[in-house]
């Protein structure tokens, strides 16, 4: 299992946007059903909880996307179903996360967007001691189940100021 971490060396930052084109070859399948693989998503690199992930999951021999996101305290605030994808179909990607204004302040932004739909849109996140500063893609994570086939990324971007699908 492959993963690959990008990050500028910059950060980290207190807002950052991830574009990519996905793909998910007609070969690919989840063994050990009834679960997921965690594809990609933003984080910081090391000594941080924070996580956003769009990743993949099997619902009873159909493969969907998923979303999640964690709040300051490491705990898992949401699980978002997403659409049904079709394999060997590019996907463009979008992830926004940008962090709460200060202490107590649950205001903190978590987007994905899915080929220009909007499919996770939180506006009241937990995320005033956090920062990101990565964008990793692959199997960042795969709750013991392991994979058949391949994922592709391309088009990979990133940025303080957006993205563009």
């Amino acid at each position: 299992t492959a993963l690959i971490r990008y990050t500028d060396g910059s950060g980290p930052y207190t807002e950052l946007w991830a574009g990519y084109d996905w793909v998910i070859d007609a070969g690919y399948n989840i063994v050990n059903n009834n679960d997921l693989n965690k594809g990609s998503g933003l984080s910081k690199t090391i000594g941080s909880s924070s996580r956003i992930v769009l990743g993949v999951r099997d619902v009873l021999g159909t493969l969907e996307f998923y979303t999640r996101y964690d709040s300051d305290s490491g705990n898992t605030q949401a699980e978002y179903p997403a659409p049904v994808l079709v394999k060997t179909q590019t996907y463009g990607v979008i992830i926004h996360w940008k962090a709460s204004t200060g202490a107590g302040n649950n205001d903190g932004v978590i987007e994905i967007w899915i080929d220009e739909t909007l499919i996770l849109n939180v506006t009241n996140a937990d995320t005033d001691t956090l920062d990101i500063d990565t964008l990793a893609l692959g199997t960042i994570g795969t709750s013991g189940n392991s994979m058949t086939g391949t994922w592709t990324f391309d088009n990979v971007r990133m940025s303080q100021t957006g993205v563009s699908p």
